[in-house]
């Protein structure tokens, strides 16, 4: 099964791409544009932690103002593509969903939190921790439920994990893996596969 077996990390979107950090339009002496000026020099120099800090200060000011909650979204996003670039899965998509909460129709930063989690779901499966991934993968998925990759991910896990528990002489679970793996992807070849050779290593 392992030389059939591929896994996809996905690619991170560009971390500005669906972003411009803009000024706040009222008057400069208010507390609120102050605070919100000061944010977005800190996000040009990327010190995304300090901008984060004067946004949500400026929103506590001035809660309803687009621009601020605009600016807010993109410090966390930025925050959340600085974490992954170091493999900080956790971080990234902790302050993704944080991106989301205050631009909740953006579709770019829902695909971003589905590719965090698909990527958080491989580095557990990395270190056999499969129920963890298949959690993952479950999140990745209720963010971007088309993605292909996600699913071929997943598809792939539950069989790892079937083999696993087959190692285990635990064949209840190693059948069920591998059917719920079919289920989901129908149409592939490895979880018959698999499935059959349970069944054939228990004479059935």
């Amino acid at each position: 099964m392992k030389n059939r077996v591929r896994y996809y990390i996905l690619l991170l979107l560009a971390s500005t791409s669906f972003f411009l950090f803009v000024h706040a339009p009222y008057a400069a002496a208010s507390l609120s544009s102050d605070l919100n000026q000061k944010g977005v020099e800190c996000l040009q120099e990327g010190r995304y932690s300090d901008a984060i800090v004067y946004f949500e200060s400026a929103h506590k000011s001035s809660p309803q103002n687009k621009t601020i909650i605009h600016n807010l979204s993109a410090a966390y996003h930025s925050l959340a593509t600085q974490y992954a670039s170091e493999k900080n899965w956790l971080e990234a998509i902790g302050n993704e969903e944080l991106a989301f909460k205050y631009s909740p129709d953006n579709e770019d930063i829902k695909k971003q939190i589905s590719v965090y989690y698909n990527n958080y779901a491989l580095y557990y499966l990395d270190n056999e921790k499969y129920d963890m991934a298949d959690d993952n993968f479950k999140k990745a998925l209720e963010y971007f439920p088309d993605e292909e990759t996600v699913k071929i991910n997943r598809y792939n896990a539950m069989l790892k994990y079937a083999e696993a528990c087959l190692a285990d002489k635990n064949e209840y679970k190693a059948v069920t893996l591998a059917k719920d793996a079919i289920s989901s992807l129908p149409e592939r070849a490895d979880g018959y596969i698999v499935l059959g050779d349970i069944y054939y290593q228990q004479d059935n």
